[in-house]
């Protein structure tokens, strides 16, 4: 399993451009192992929409 400081950058690339195959699943499989990351990825989701939002 991938450590959490690279899920979190994994994290980060997957709000700016697409990921492979592989990295959506190693994400996938990560965040629902750990709670932390999966809520992580929630907040950036939650950043990134308020971005998308004021442009």
């Amino acid at each position: 399993m991938m450590k959490c400081l690279n899920i979190t950058r994994l994290i980060s690339r997957e709000q700016d451009e697409t990921l492979t195959v592989k990295q959506k699943m190693i994400l996938s499989l990560h965040t629902a192992m750990c709670g932390k990351c999966r809520r992580y990825r929630q907040q950036m989701g939650v950043l990134s929409a308020c971005v998308r939002q004021m442009k």
